[in-house]
């Protein structure tokens, strides 16, 4: 029985250790990529003057996930947070809100918060 019990705790060992065959091959000077920038806010409808949550995820490979993604927005302000605040307005407009990842050439996503009065 113990004997059994050995083999097994071995058998588990050596598949954590990756010697089950496996062809993923681990590259510390393999930096990755990033191949997409999704920006998200909600609500997406705001009044004047209101705030919404933006956030943004990558699309990525290796340590590229571990990029920064600069968040802008065409009319108001947003925070480091992710914290969009509208302008104040008389007129309903939409705002670009976009996330960009710096790079040549940068990786670039955009969503629409709507401002009305």
């Amino acid at each position: 029985m113990r004997s059994a019990t050995i083999t097994a705790a071995l058998c588990c060992l050596l598949a954590m250790a990756g010697c089950g065959g496996s062809s993923y091959n681990y590259n510390p000077n393999d930096n990755g990529s990033v191949y997409s920038v999704t920006v998200t806010c909600d609500p997406t409808t705001i009044q004047s003057g209101g705030t919404s949550q933006c956030t943004s995820s990558l699309g990525c490979t290796g340590k590229a996930c571990m990029s920064y993604v600069y968040l802008s927005a065409s009319a108001g302000s947003i925070n480091y947070a992710g914290v969009f605040t509208a302008p104040e307005t008389d007129t309903s407009l939409q705002v670009t809100i976009t996330g960009t990842v710096p790079g040549t050439p940068p990786i670039v996503g955009t969503t629409i918060v709507t401002v009305n009065p």
